[in-house]
């Protein structure tokens, strides 16, 4: 019985509601409510936390306390950096365990050279089919009207790309009888065409320069041991050339 008075006293209470900002002072923001108090501490304590760790870590440092990766890194502008030497050594392949490394880069350069293969179907399949774009599949008429009225009218549909891709432009077949509507989703059809062929060919480009990067690692664990020569650095689309010393054949 107590629990039911209890439920019904609530209901007459007054709804706590957070007061706003009075308006001769609107010019200094709005009052801060409880939720973005909430989040305020929230994130002092976590920052707290953290600079406590921070201290106790630094009181209970080893001066003494050495580490091998203190050869090989410093400190710049209070960043720390790896040297030059180390820099160096990272672009030599490792000597350790070398057979079961160019085993690895063999595996990844032929899942590459897979996908690689199938990209370049796609595109092939996709070029192929700019030339139909345009056409009913579903027609049994046989014959084929080529206007040029037409062609000229659609003439800005055409992408500038239309010549690398070996296109010229020949798909205003049976135009002359197609409503406004159905020429506009034909040259609809072909810009998203054209924009997946634009996809497919940069996706080919960067598979491409990947593969020739593994390729040349794998070329350099092969050839660990034999003085060479730096000749270009790595670009975005090509990996280093290096020159070999001359090796005489047997």
């Amino acid at each position: 019985p107590f629990s039911s008075l209890k439920k019904g006293s609530k209901r007459d209470r007054r709804h706590y509601k957070e007061r706003q900002q009075l308006g001769r002072r609107a010019h200094l923001g709005q009052l801060e409510k409880h939720k973005d108090y909430i989040v305020r501490a929230k994130d002092y304590q976590k920052k707290s936390a953290a600079l406590k760790s921070l201290r106790q870590r630094a009181r209970d440092k080893n001066p003494d306390e050495f580490y091998f990766h203190m050869t090989r890194s410093q400190l710049v502008d209070g960043q720390h950096s790896e040297t030059a030497a180390r820099v160096a050594a990272d672009r030599q392949p490792h000597t350790a365990d070398n057979k079961r490394m160019r085993q690895m880069l063999l595996e990844d350069s032929n899942y590459l050279r897979h996908k690689l293969q199938i990209e370049r179907a796609q595109l092939a399949k996709l070029e192929a089919s700019l030339a139909f774009v345009g056409t009913d599949s579903g027609s049994k008429s046989s014959r084929t009207v080529f206007s040029k009225t037409d062609f000229r009218r659609l003439s800005r549909c055409e992408s500038s790309n239309d010549k690398e891709l070996g296109n010229d432009g020949a798909w205003s077949a049976h135009l002359s009888s197609l409503p406004e509507q159905e020429i506009a989703r034909l040259a609809k059809e072909r810009s998203r065409t054209l924009e997946a062929v634009r996809q497919r060919v940069a996706r080919v480009a960067a598979l491409s320069s990947a593969l020739a990067a593994l390729e040349a690692k794998r070329n350099l664990a092969a050839e660990i041991g034999r003085p060479r020569k730096l000749m270009a650095e790595a670009s975005g689309d090509s990996p280093a050339v290096w020159k070999f010393a001359f090796k005489r054949k047997r």
